[in-house]
């Protein structure tokens, strides 16, 4: 889920900036079947502490396509990190690479922000109420 401080409204996409946590406290997400109330809690929650306080959308896509973002090894991982009594809360973290540099490191983990926000794009789906991001949420996953 964004807010406007997450989305470029002018460039039309996430910004990448904000991608960064997923090499350091990981990136959170909720996981696919969480119930209602969950949802709307985690809108409240983010919108609440975003400096214009309001939700832009949300990215729906399965862990799997995270997880196929890869070379000959995995980019990132998904992991079930319960938050505050939410049972269906994750976090993406990426996995750590070897370089030569720290130059080469941060140009491998640009690529793969740059592949991360390509992905999420893809999936983006625009919304402004919990209660929206619900209905679309039960049409991709229940097809209702």
């Amino acid at each position: 889920m964004t807010t406007p401080d997450g989305y470029d409204l002018e460039a039309g996409e996430l910004v990448s900036a904000k991608l960064r946590a997923v090499f350091s406290a990981g990136l959170s997400v909720v996981r696919q079947d969480a119930p209602e109330e969950e949802i709307k809690v985690t809108v409240n929650q983010l919108v609440a502490a975003s400096d214009e306080g309001k939700l832009v959308g949300a990215a729906i896509l399965p862990a799997s396509a995270i997880r196929a973002l890869r070379d000959e090894k995995r980019w990132f991982c998904i992991f079930h990190t319960e938050n505050d009594g939410k049972t269906h809360h994750g976090d993406v973290t990426a996995t750590r690479r070897v370089a030569a540099t720290k130059s080469a490191v941060a140009k491998l983990e640009s690529d793969r922000r740059r592949e991360l926000q390509r992905l999420l794009m893809s999936h983006l789906v625009m919304c402004d109420t919990s209660e929206e991001l619900v209905a679309q949420l039960k049409k991709r996953w229940l097809g209702t």
